[in-house]
């Protein structure tokens, strides 16, 4: 809609406000007259101080600014501001280095190792970069939200995969210390979406030669939480090949006991905001909850950020 005739973002925002109320009127269509529709809207507001503003611009704007108002639960009005066009063009730099590094295989991957701190033993390690990188060209960790929101959180995932489990494999083979060393990847909620997802995922570890067993696939509650996935089954036929199933960040979410029932999981990986340094005093408590909790039901748990004590 084009308005010329406003003087202000107030009025922008009243007439968004009129807007809004004539569309909640219930109405009724023709293939069901005998039921109300109701409807809502979400408003995008982008302003243009002159005649030179391009067009197309002004719509990609309000565009923006639209998706922002639809975040908030829609039914509201955004204006497109300087913070809005920052993380627009923030998003499309973003997108387009992320999109370059996959076709020119640019990923590079950092691992963590996961220690028994009653022994010198490593047990393995867990593999990035799922966990949004903070850094001088990402400073808000904008990183995986933006993969996620363009799709390329899928070949992001796959990438990350083929990369750890090749590169563990390596350090089987040339380090026999290492013969039994596993590694944890993250897996979104996207790759599970597809019918053929877990034959997709099995080949990708295969070809790679890493053993199925060697492998843990960390998911988040929202991947539980997700239904379009088919996650229960899904998750049973990896876990039935042999693959290994850890919650992450444990304790963040709805932490429903009822996926500790109901999924085939193996680990509970413990956030590392209640095990980092200078928590709060109640965070140890909850450590030790989930830690009984998690043994109670046979889980391995690990806690994310802890380190050894010192002597």
């Amino acid at each position: 809609m084009l308005c010329e005739a406003l003087e202000s973002e107030r009025e922008a925002v009243a007439l968004a406000g009129r807007l809004g109320a004539v569309l909640a009127t219930p109405f009724v269509v023709q293939d069901a007259p005998h039921r109300e529709i109701y409807a809502s809207a979400s408003v995008g507001i982008a302003l243009s101080s002159d005649s030179a503003t391009d067009a197309e611009a002004l719509v990609r704007d309000a565009g923006t600014a639209m998706h922002r108002a639809k975040e908030q639960g829609g039914g509201h009005a955004q204006i497109f501001d300087a913070e809005a066009r920052r993380r627009s063009v923030a998003h499309f730099e973003v997108e387009s280095e992320l999109r370059r590094a996959l076709e020119r295989g640019e990923l590079c991957l950092y691992y963590q190792p996961v220690v028994d701190l009653t022994g010198p033993a490593r047990e393995g390690g867990s593999a990035g970069p799922l966990v949004p990188p903070v850094g001088p060209g990402d400073p808000a960790g904008e990183f995986v939200p933006v993969a996620e929101a363009t799709g390329l959180i899928v070949p992001l995932g796959e990438t990350v995969l083929e990369m750890a489990c090749e590169q563990v494999n390596r350090w089987r083979r040339g380090y026999p210390a290492l013969a039994h060393l596993g590694v944890a990847v993250n897996l979104a909620s996207a790759q599970l979406r597809s019918h053929d997802a877990v034959h997709h995922l099995a080949s990708i570890i295969e070809n790679t030669g890493l053993p199925l067993s060697a492998l843990i696939l960390e998911i988040t509650e929202s991947v539980l939480m997700d239904e379009r996935t088919g996650s229960v089954s899904k998750l049973a036929a990896l876990r039935s090949l042999g693959v290994r199933l850890a919650v992450d960040d444990f304790g963040t979410g709805y932490s429903s006991l009822l996926y500790l029932r109901r999924y085939p999981l193996d680990m509970l990986k413990i956030d590392r905001s209640f095990v980092a340094a200078g928590g709060q005093p109640e965070d140890a408590t909850i450590v030790d909850a989930v830690v009984r909790l998690g043994h109670s039901f046979g889980l391995q748990t690990v806690a994310e950020g802890s380190r050894r004590p010192s002597n």
